[in-house]
């Protein structure tokens, strides 16, 4: 008996370790196929984690859009599978990282940097969820801006309805700095939350890095600033029109609403010609109440609230129509 269970065992271990060495294989050449058919350049990939694990690590990992002119890299990146469950993938980020645009670099610090992606077991690897957790994050901009946070949580769904995929961000903690200076609101901002449906022109999947899905549609459930007595609660649809820029329109919910023009003027966000323009409306609007609904059109590249123009609308990218 002890005998043919030793037998058993050892035919078992090594059926295991078979699986293990074709999936270390595949995952390896899977890896480098997607890295070779994207716009990553990397220094090395390898896998290991023998017998429970794939792990596959990237080094000297860097990334740009070029559409965008925005860039990552990182020393590293690191990927693991558990072998029962190769399609639940486990993401570890170095404690430093780089992002860069436009003019500027910004160096990424973070106590702890980790995320989680669950994909459609399939041969187009879909999408179905992602889970990324940064805590301790402290940014640093070439132009000398810093910005910290205690906590932040993104996270994505696929709705199962055609290409779309829910979106949610919590940071908690944030401390802005001198982007936020002569505010008049405290220095740390409470929370910002948003929860969100984005619609995608092409599936996330393993074909990503040919299709080059887009965002061309945003339902914004509930998005949520909390920052000292001003809160900021906005709902609303927008799409990103033929120049790429965003139409549709959001109601914002503004409590606390007289910190609102000073603290749009001091973040650059409204010329400071407009700010007792913007205060003189509303107070029209709110009737002497803390509370007020401002409705926020966006239309021909620009942002509105009734007559008066905000500023340039967000910028989404033209949609390709290949």
């Amino acid at each position: 008996m002890m005998r043919a269970l030793l037998w058993v065992t050892g035919v078992l271990a090594a059926l295991w370790g078979g699986y293990w060495v074709v999936g270390s294989r595949a995952a390896l050449s899977g890896a480098e196929a997607w890295l070779n058919g994207s716009n990553v350049v990397y220094q090395d990939v390898s896998v290991a984690g023998f017998p429970n694990r794939f792990d596959v690590t990237v080094t000297g990992v860097s990334v740009v859009d070029t559409a965008s002119d925005v860039g990552w890299s990182a020393p590293f990146v690191q990927v693991f599978a558990m072998g029962w469950k190769p399609w639940h993938l486990i993401a570890a980020l170095p404690n430093e990282q780089e992002i860069t645009f436009q003019d500027q670099r910004v160096s990424v610090e973070s106590a702890r940097m980790m995320g989680s992606l669950l994909l459609v077991p399939g041969a187009d690897f879909a999408l179905s969820e992602t889970v990324a957790e940064g805590e301790g994050l402290a940014l640093h901009s070439s132009l000398g801006w810093q910005v910290a946070a205690d906590k932040a949580v993104l996270s994505t769904r696929a709705t199962g309805q055609g290409n779309d995929h829910r979106f949610g961000l919590a940071v908690t903690r944030i401390a802005p700095g001198t982007l936020a200076q002569d505010t008049g609101l405290p220095a740390v901002i409470d929370a910002v939350r948003v929860d969100a449906v984005l619609g995608f022109s092409a599936p996330l999947d393993g074909h990503a890095g040919q299709t080059m899905p887009q965002v061309i549609s945003v339902d914004l459930t509930e998005a949520r600033l909390d920052w000292g007595d001003l809160e900021l609660v906005a709902t609303g649809q927008i799409a990103p029109d033929a120049a790429g820029f965003a139409a549709g329109e959001v109601v914002v919910q503004v409590t606390g609403w007289q910190a609102l023009p000073g603290a749009l003027r001091a973040l650059g966000l409204i010329e400071p010609e407009f700010e007792p323009k913007l205060m003189q409306g509303l107070t029209l609007m709110s009737g002497g109440k803390d509370s007020v609904s401002v409705k926020v059109r966006a239309q021909g590249g620009q942002l509105f609230t009734g007559p008066l123009p905000l500023g340039p609308a967000p910028y989404f990218g033209v949609i390709s129509t290949n």
